[in-house]
């Protein structure tokens, strides 16, 4: 006689779990996606984008770190994150975000942008290995000795670093209004509505920086005004005229945008710095952070009071130094400053004509606005 298999009762248990786990994955999946309960207030920074990503702003105190595991439920994605994406986020050392810098979030795809990704294609599920660790970011700056040749300095985001000059650049141009009335934020690709301001007409089809300005900015040890801070946001291209406005579209974002920001002629700066000779016996002071920061390190990129007027030029190298005054004998009143000790080295990126942006190329030590620079010692 044929004996007949009768399944036993632990097969029917993993069916039935099985079955459950499918029910369950279904109509709920798509809501599953996002980190927060649909229906519920957004978290603060949140902006929606779309059913698979959203646009978080980064708020004061945020490192990827802390985005990684807020978002994609773990701290250690980071590195692969910035790895990824380094072309597309214009993050310049990804240990230097800043407050108002505005990421695009895929929390099922496990990536961080700042342009729309495509759709991915239908196709068999892929299975992903844990990327390397990524080089030690230098913020963009590269140096390229050759033999024969003329020795250059490389620094991407040169079109991305501001500046700061005695008075604000007189605009061309205000920003007014963003295309839709529920837009809050400006990004890529909207439609922006400018006021012209000065004498100076706007240009079709001409690109311009947009910008915004802080300060005074203050030397934090005399106090004495240095100037205005100038902060690069992005740029727009005029696409239409009338006799009231101007319209544009943004071309690029480096920061987030806002309403109210001005415009300034874009003047196209080549990332690559001929170096070029220090000068000599020269003193001067780091008065702050391009992104208001105290603690710097290799990749920032500051200002220091001194510029063209000095004799100040892009692709000079400067030593970061400090110097402490002592008494050899405590009985005496009499004090004598120590030999310098070199904390860093600066290169030179933009010069104005009192001042000068300029990044950190090297860093041993912990350094704050207020350090000084001077000629490289022999």
């Amino acid at each position: 006689m044929k004996q007949t298999h009768i399944p036993n009762r632990r097969f029917f248990l993993i069916l039935a779990a099985l079955i459950l786990f499918s029910l369950s994955a279904g109509p709920s999946s798509a809501q599953s996606s996002m980190p927060f309960d649909a229906g519920e207030p957004l978290p603060a920074g949140v902006e929606p984008y779309n059913d698979e990503a959203f646009y978080y702003t980064v708020q004061k105190g945020d490192t990827l770190w802390d985005i990684s595991e807020r978002f994609l439920k773990s701290p250690w994605k980071w590195p692969s994150l910035w790895q990824r994406n380094a072309r597309e986020v214009p993050i310049l050392n990804p240990h230097l975000i800043y407050p108002g810098q505005r990421l695009l979030i895929y929390p099922l795809r496990g990536v961080i942008a700042t342009e729309p990704l495509p759709a991915e294609p239908m196709t068999q599920p892929r299975f992903e290995t844990e990327a390397p660790s990524p080089a030690p970011p230098s913020g963009g700056f590269e140096e390229t000795p050759l033999k024969g040749r003329e020795e250059t300095l490389t620094f991407s985001p040169i079109n991305r670093v501001g500046f700061i000059r005695r008075q604000p650049v007189d605009p061309h141009g205000v920003i007014f209004k963003v295309q839709g009335d529920a837009k809050q934020m400006i990004h890529e690709r909207d439609t922006v509505y400018i006021r012209p301001s000065g004498d100076i007409p706007l240009v079709l089809g001409r690109e311009y920086t947009i910008y915004r300005t802080a300060g005074p900015i203050r030397d934090p040890k005399t106090n004495r005004v240095v100037g205005y801070q100038h902060i690069l946001t992005g740029r727009v291209e005029i696409t239409r005229l009338e006799p009231e406005f101007a319209m544009g579209v943004i071309r690029s974002s480096y920061r987030t945008i806002r309403v109210d920001e001005m415009l300034m002629p874009f003047n196209e700066r080549s990332p690559t710095i001929p170096v070029a000779g220090s000068v000599k016996d020269i003193r001067g002071t780091i008065v702050a952070s391009e992104e208001g920061g105290r603690l710097l390190g290799e990749g920032s990129v500051v200002f220091i009071d001194r510029g063209e007027e000095n004799g100040i030029a892009p692709g000079q190298r400067y030593s970061i130094i400090y110097q402490e005054i002592a008494k050899p004998d405590p009985a005496r009143s009499k004090r004598i400053t120590l030999p310098p000790v070199i904390l860093g080295d600066i290169v030179v990126l933009r010069a104005e004509p009192t001042t000068a942006t300029v990044v950190l190329t090297r860093s041993k030590k912990d350094i704050y606005p207020g350090a000084q620079i001077r000629t490289p010692m022999q």
